[in-house]
């Protein structure tokens, strides 16, 4: 039983390890995005004061074929963030499966424990009655000798 335990609490340290690792992926795609999304926005405002100020039709479509990848991009990362927010539900899920199978293991830890201690309890209650009725009986033998 115990060596049940220990491999279901190492389990699910490694679920927590394998939910923690999945959390931190989701943080840092959800950094790149940001970086990508401001990158982006700095490019357009780029264009739209260039565009003011007026340039070429070849410098304009640069700028939008820039903004165009920067979009691909950003899309491109929210479909992995997406992906890895799946994963990471998954993660939570089997953290929380992990935990409840320990959770029953050690109730019935638990349980055998207090069984075991009640069947010791029974067993010196039994023994202290013998040793008592022994007593009464010697007693009595002494008590029958004597008045003899």
């Amino acid at each position: 039983m115990k060596a049940v335990l220990e491999y279901r609490e190492l389990i699910l340290e490694e679920k927590k390890k394998e939910l923690a690792d999945a959390m931190q992926a989701v943080i840092r795609k959800e950094r790149e995005i940001e970086v990508l999304v401001y990158e982006r926005a700095s490019e357009v405002a780029e264009f739209n004061r260039k565009k003011t100020e007026g340039m070429t039709v070849i410098d304009a479509g640069s700028h939008e074929r820039h903004i165009r990848i920067l979009q691909k991009n950003i899309d491109d990362r929210k479909e992995e963030l997406t992906r890895l927010l799946e994963m990471e539900e998954q993660k939570k899920n089997e953290v929380v499966l992990a935990r409840q199978e320990v959770m029953a293991l050690e109730k019935l830890r638990d349980k055998r424990i207090e069984d075991y201690n009640l069947e010791v309890l029974k067993e010196e209650e039994t023994l202290i009655e013998e040793i008592v009725s022994n007593q009464r009986s010697n007693n009595l033998a002494a008590e029958r000798q004597g008045a003899q």
